[in-house]
């Protein structure tokens, strides 16, 4: 009965949701930060919250649920305070994907630019990975060798010393600002391509943007990280929506493609290894992927609920988001054990001491054990009128062909701080305003007057978005 009624409950938001968003934005085919936010929301934590009541996982029934479903309540009414109080105009987002786009300079400045940036995020990646980055490592031990597991292995050494080498004794060589600098940066780089092949239809700069999408893959992929892949490919719809309209098919390639992507990292992680060797394959790969991103961070929120339900998590009262809002700072922090690990040890006392993986949680989690179920009213209450605000800024301000990757990274973090919480969502903002700053300084210095002439390319307004062969 429980599980019905927190269906019911769920429901009743969802209706909700969807009536403040379509009242928000008249345009569907543009992704807003509150839009964004919500989808994750619902993605990561609501079916977890439901799964853990059906199946007994919870030590206090349906309360997750609950917990989830007024924190979403709390959310949905500081948007709709806020954008009723500063009268958000609905029309934005579509009337701001019509403006023309501004192009100052000609293209020779910005291939310019790009150039000396991508040189820079490969040295970056070169110098993080010490070599191969480890996904290219593992291909290359598995064309040697032939042994998949151990092609598994070398990723997943390459990957842990990568990603939390820091955090286990390795030394500290900046990863975690290379890391957000290759993340933010190749993605940046190739929307600036696509953004100007859009408006040019030009096939230097459609070539240019397929170069620099492989060097994405083989940077961002080649760290072993399949989440951050996935984002780069949904910040680049996103981005690429706020130009020109989104045909169904074009939508249809980008699903197709991260879908793809998802199936060739996963047939090199260690979490699926052994897929092969059952009845059905392809039914246990869907069947696990689905459970890893529908469930797996959203359950760890119960769990951790659960741990503070019995004791074995004391209230943490603002620490959690201390130690992450310190461990975001390059060089700060990094001898502390981060609430996943520390999480992951409750789960597993008696893991072995190799098993170095962490417990994620989406915010909502690790944000209730820091200040309960007040905390998390207040704080998505906040959450959903910084979106309202977020979103006027967005959709009001200029739309020069470098300010686009910007707004379209702005509408990501915001709307994947439903994952991250708020120190990580900062300190990424902050690496995207230094690259925005960087490639904006790099095109005036190359267009002085007496080194390059040139024009203003402006788009056609309401251009469709695809290639059109």
């Amino acid at each position: 009965m429980a599980t019905v009624l927190s269906l019911a409950w769920y429901c009743l938001l969802l209706a909700v949701f969807l009536w403040a968003w379509t009242r928000s934005t008249r345009t569907r085919s543009v992704m807003t930060p509150f839009g964004l936010f919500g989808l994750f929301e619902i993605v990561s934590v609501w079916p977890a919250t439901i799964y853990s009541d059906a199946a007994g996982l919870s030590r206090s029934g349906a309360y997750p649920a609950l917990v989830a479903g007024l924190a979403f309540a709390g959310l949905l009414l500081g948007f709709v305070i806020t954008a009723a109080t500063i009268g958000l105009p609905a029309e934005q987002p579509a009337l701001f994907r019509g403006r023309p786009v501004r192009c100052p300079h000609p293209d020779a400045v910005y291939l310019a630019a790009i150039a000396a940036v991508a040189c820079i995020l490969a040295g970056l990646g070169l110098y993080l990975s010490q070599g191969w980055p480890p996904l290219i490592d593992g291909l290359l031990a598995l064309g040697n060798n032939g042994e998949l597991q151990a092609a598994i292995g070398v990723i997943a050494a390459g990957r842990e010393e990568v990603t939390k080498g820091h955090y286990l004794g390795e030394a500290y060589r900046g990863q975690g600002v290379i890391l957000e600098l290759l993340q933010d940066g190749w993605p940046f780089l190739v929307a600036i391509a696509s953004t100007r092949f859009l408006l040019t239809r030009s096939k230097r700069w459609l070539a240019c943007a397929l170069v620099l999408f492989t060097l994405t893959l083989f940077f961002i992929a080649g760290s072993g990280q399949r989440w951050q892949v996935l984002a780069a490919l949904v910040f680049l719809v996103i981005t690429l929506s706020l130009v020109a309209r989104p045909r169904p098919t074009w939508v249809a390639a980008s699903v197709v493609t991260m879908l793809l992507v998802y199936l060739g990292m996963s047939a090199l992680n260690p979490n699926y290894a052994g897929i092969e060797n059952t009845d059905d394959p392809l039914e246990s790969f869907a069947t696990t992927a689905a459970s890893r991103i529908v469930l797996a961070n959203g359950l760890h929120d119960v769990e951790a609920m659960n741990f503070v339900e019995d004791g074995s998590l004391e209230w943490g009262f603002g620490t959690i988001h201390l130690q992450k809002a310190l461990s975001s700072i390059p060089g700060v922090g990094k001898s502390d054990v981060p609430f996943a690990a520390r999480l992951s040890l409750l789960l597993d006392p008696y893991r072995p001491a190799t098993d170095t993986s962490y417990a994620s949680e989406t915010y909502f989690g690790w944000l209730y054990v820091d200040f309960g179920l007040p905390g998390v009213l207040v704080v998505f209450c906040l959450v959903g009128g910084l979106l309202a605000q977020v979103q006027g800024w967005v959709f009001a301000g200029s739309k020069g062909i470098l300010d686009i990757p910007l707004r379209g990274f702005v509408i990501f973090y915001l709307g994947e701080l439903a994952l991250d919480g708020p120190a990580t969502t900062a300190a990424a903002l902050v690496v995207v305003t230094g690259l925005y700053l960087v490639l904006r300084a790099g095109t005036e210095l190359l267009a002085g007057p007496q080194r390059w002439s040139g024009g203003v390319t402006r788009s056609p307004a309401g251009k469709t978005l695809g290639v059109r062969g």
